[in-house]
């Protein structure tokens, strides 16, 4: 979960003591090279834990709005990861989930942002990104639906801020 001006670290706690069967790893995504990411311990709790190592410590991206901004699952072990902030949050990844997660990186940030349920990627149109953030879009297996997005991105919405999934 990421930490920025519109989540805590209170409620990333709270979370985490819900589902506590679960693992909850919460990053600082407003420092601009997310150098400070949180990793939970026993028991539901979430406390600090060291920087990611370098490449990643010296990427200087703004800090997107929230993670999913950035981090989408596209796969059941994929994780998409989009513009110079998704370079960033593979070292964070690869040091919490070491080799879980197979991570695809797009151009655009914006192109990361997307929503996967049912075995279906849900993502922003191909005309609404570069010619290279599409081509790797392409090549993740499943079906895909197109949706624009470009009245959203307006307001800094994106399609993660109109899903709300039930299971």
């Amino acid at each position: 979960m990421g930490i920025s001006h519109r989540t805590n670290l209170a409620g990333i706690e709270s979370l985490a003591k819900v589902f506590s069967a679960h693992r909850v790893t919460a990053v600082d995504i407003t420092h601009p090279a997310f150098t400070t990411p949180l990793a939970e311990d026993d028991g539901g709790s979430v406390t600090a834990s060291s920087p990611p190592s370098p490449p990643y410590a010296h990427a200087q991206a703004p800090p997107p709005l929230h993670l999913k901004s950035m981090c989408c699952r596209a796969g059941a072990r994929t994780l998409l990861l989009g513009g110079s902030a998704g370079h960033v949050m593979a070292g964070v990844v690869s040091s919490v989930a070491p080799g879980r997660y197979e991570l695809v990186h797009v151009p655009d940030m914006s192109a990361a942002n997307c929503v996967w349920a049912n075995d279906v990627l849900v993502r922003p149109l191909s005309s609404e990104m570069s010619a290279e953030s599409s081509r790797v879009l392409d090549t993740l297996s499943g079906s895909h639906v197109q949706v624009a997005t470009s009245e959203l991105a307006k307001l800094d919405g994106a399609i993660t801020c109109c899903s709300v999934l039930v299971e």
